[in-house]
C-alpha cells in the first residue's frame, strides 16, 4: 500500500468495527526534496519470472524453511535498484508466512504474505535489489508453492529535470465500486464482455457508464474497461503511464482470480486470488491504457479481467507514475 504522509511523517488508521491489531512494515518512501534524483518507476505489466510448480525462475518445487534464491528480472534489465512483484502463494500445507527480501542480506523480521493450508493468496511486494538482481524466499512452516509476476522496477534517474517515472500522489479516491455503480453501473461482473471507455470525465467526480444489458451475456470470462480521471495534472509534456491502486474483491460466487490488464486476459497472470464469498484486497500497479480515454487532461482507463463466476470489485486510486 502507498499512502500520503502528513507533515509529521504520520498516517491515520481507522477500523470499521470491533478491535484489531495492526502491523506495518515500511518498504520505502518517495521524496519531494529539490534536486533529489532518487529512483524512478518503469511498469512491465506483469511478467512471470518464478513459478515453483513448473521450475520457472530456477525454483523447483515448493518453498520450505530454507531460503531459496529466485531471479526476478531478465538479463536485459541492468539498471534496476528495486523491483515491484506480485507474489502468489498456493498449495500451502501449514498456516505460515512468506518473506521476500534482497539476496545477500540477512532475512528481515517481516512477512509479505500470511496464509492457511490450501489457500491461494497474492500480495504486491517491493524489494530492493543487489547486483545479482535476485531475491530470496522463506516459508515459515510446511511447504508452499510460490508464483512471482514482475509489475515493474525502479531505476536511478540521471537527470534533475526529466520527470519520467516520477510518482505523483493524490488524495485517495474510489473510482470503481460495482456494488453502488461508482465508475460503472455493472451490478456485478457477470460472465461476458462489458466495455466502457467513457466520453465525459468530470474533474474529481466518478465516471458513470450506461446501465448494463438486462440480459446476462453468455460468454466467459468477464472483461470490464473502466475510466477515471486524476485529481492533479501531470507536468506539461507528460501523461500518466501507470496507476497506483488498491483493488478489493467481495462476494465472489466461485473461486477465481482478477487481473488488471491491457489485453483481453490471454495469459494466466493474476493480481487477486479468492475463494467463494471471500472479501480480499491487494495493491496493484497497472499500465494506463493509452488512447482508451478522451484526449487532453489526465484521463485514464484500465481493463479488469475476471476469470469466472461473478464478483463485486472496488478500486481505490492513490496516485500514478509519469
Amino acid at each position: 500500500m502507498t499512502v500520503n504522509v502528513g507533515a509529521d511523517g504520520k498516517v491515520l488508521l481507522y477500523n470499521g468495527s470491533g478491535t484489531t491489531h495492526v502491523i506495518f512494515d515500511v518498504a520505502g518512501y518517495y521524496s519531494t526534496a529539490a534536486g533529489n534524483r532518487g529512483l524512478r518507476f518503469r511498469n512491465t505489466n506483469l511478467e512471470r519470472m518464478v513459478d515453483s510448480r513448473s521450475g520457472v525462475g530456477g525454483v523447483n518445487g515448493p518453498v520450505r524453511q530454507i531460503p531459496v534464491s529466485a531471479k526476478v528480472l531478465s538479463d536485459q534489465i541492468t539498471t534496476a535498484k528495486a523491483v515491484v512483484l506480485n507474489v502468489t502463494v498456493t498449495g500451502a500445507t501449514a498456516s505460515s508466512y512468506l518473506t521476500v527480501w534482497s539476496a545477500g542480506e540477512a532475512r528481515p523480521n517481516a512477512s509479505n504474505l500470511n496464509y492457511v493450508p490450501g489457500q491461494t493468496i497474492a500480495n504486491q511486494v517491493t524489494v530492493k535489489l543487489g547486483p545479482s538482481r535476485t531475491v530470496q524466499l522463506y516459508n515459515g512452516a510446511g511447504t508452499a508453492h510460490v508464483i512471482i509476476d514482475v509489475a515493474g522496477y525502479y531505476y536511478a534517474s540521471t537527470s534533475d529535470t526529466d520527470q519520467a517515472g516520477r510518482y505523483v500522489s493524490i488524495r485517495p479516491t474510489r473510482i470503481l465500486d460495482t456494488r453502488t455503480s461508482t465508475g460503472t453501473n455493472v451490478a456485478a461482473c457477470d460472465p461476458g464482455d462489458y466495455t466502457y471507455s467513457g466520453s465525459d470525465y468530470p474533474q474529481g467526480s466518478p465516471v458513470r457508464a450506461p446501465s448494463r444489458p438486462t440480459q446476462q451475456l453468455e460468454r466467459t470470462p468477464c472483461s470490464i474497461q473502466f475510466g477515471y480521471r486524476f485529481q492533479s495534472s501531470a507536468p506539461s509534456g507528460y501523461r500518466p503511464s501507470a496507476s497506483v491502486m488498491n483493488m478489493t474483491v467481495t462476494g465472489p460466487t466461485s473461486p477465481g482470480y482478477i487481473r488488471l490488464t491491457t489485453d483481453n486476459g490471454t495469459n494466466q497472470h493474476s493480481n487477486i486470488n479468492f475463494n467463494t464469498g471471500q472479501t480480499i484486497p491487494n495493491a496493484v500497479t497497472p499500465n494506463v491504457i493509452s488512447g482508451a480515454s478522451p484526449a487532453g487532461g489526465d484521463n485514464a482507463a484500465t481493463k479488469l479481467y475476471l476469470s469466472n463466476g461473478r464478483a463485486n470489485v472496488i478500486v481505490d486510486l492513490f496516485g500514478y507514475f509519469l
